[in-house]
């Protein structure tokens, strides 16, 4: 058993409106991965919380009619899933991760860590615009 499990990388919509994860198969080719096979993956150890930090993966496809990743992958059993709504650039996902785990180790609820991350991620965004 774990608490967090941090998906990292590139995601986006298909064009028929599903999400998926771009992962790689054991020989190295890309691999679009959908949220059944990553709670495939996790099966009997399923974590208190998925990050999802790719573009898009809180994003609903079709203009809503497909759910996002992260509401796929609540849909399918798991308790917590964060997401990004929309593209973000690497160095903001980053400093925002940063800034949640900082609060999660600080004894933070996951509520307050997310909302400790969302004022941080905008002075981080802030900055970086500067």
């Amino acid at each position: 058993h774990f608490d967090v499990f941090h998906l990292t990388g590139h995601a986006s919509i298909a064009d028929d409106g599903q999400p998926f994860f771009i992962t790689e198969t054991e020989t190295g080719d890309r691999y679009d991965g959908k949220a059944g096979e990553i709670v495939d993956a996790l099966r009997f150890r399923l974590p208190r919380l998925v990050f999802l930090s790719g573009c898009r993966t809180g994003q609903a496809g079709e203009q809503g009619a497909t759910p996002s990743m992260a509401e796929a992958l609540l849909n399918l059993g798991l308790t917590a899933v964060l997401g990004w709504g929309r593209p973000i650039g690497d160095d903001v996902a980053t400093l925002a991760a940063a800034c949640l785990y900082e609060s999660l180790a600080s004894a933070n609820s996951l509520v307050e860590a997310i909302a400790n991350q969302k004022n941080e991620f905008f002075e981080v965004e802030n900055v970086i615009k500067v």
